[in-house]
């Protein structure tokens, strides 16, 4: 589980506070971001869900029926992310299939759901959504 490593960049930070237990109602893979659909019920976030938001980001791949981590909020590292350095400190949001993006939305439902620290590392803070229409 990705959130369960110690958070070395600030001495007594206790990401635990932001974690949630939920039962997924869909395939989620690991490090994407799901919506709320129930009390502590997850399914796969996407841009294109303009009924839903992105309320957290899971640290493993949940199976449907499975009980898994959401993150609300916090820093999460992960080695196999490659990030451009030169979009550290830029947006983040949430890609049409859940996965973590640079790119805003060209349509839906776009939300800032964290800022790049480093090509691996995400500081992840949803912010509140903005409905886009299509022209």
């Amino acid at each position: 589980n990705s959130f369960n490593q110690p958070n070395s960049l600030a001495a007594g930070f206790q990401v635990e506070d932001n974690l949630i237990l939920v039962s997924s109602l869909t395939t989620i893979p690991k490090l994407h971001c799901v919506s709320l659909v129930g009390e502590k019920r997850v399914e796969l976030a996407s841009y294109r869900r303009t009924d839903r938001i992105v309320s957290g980001i899971v640290g493993e791949v949940l199976t449907p029926g499975e009980k898994g981590v959401m993150l609300t909020k916090g820093v999460i590292h992960d080695p196999n992310w490659n990030f451009p350095a030169s979009h550290i400190n830029k947006y983040l949001f949430c890609g049409l299939n859940g996965e973590v993006s640079l790119t805003p939305p060209p349509s839906g439902m776009s939300q800032i759901i964290g800022v790049l620290i480093d090509s691996d590392t995400v500081f992840f803070n949803p912010q509140p959504p903005i409905r886009l229409y299509d022209n």
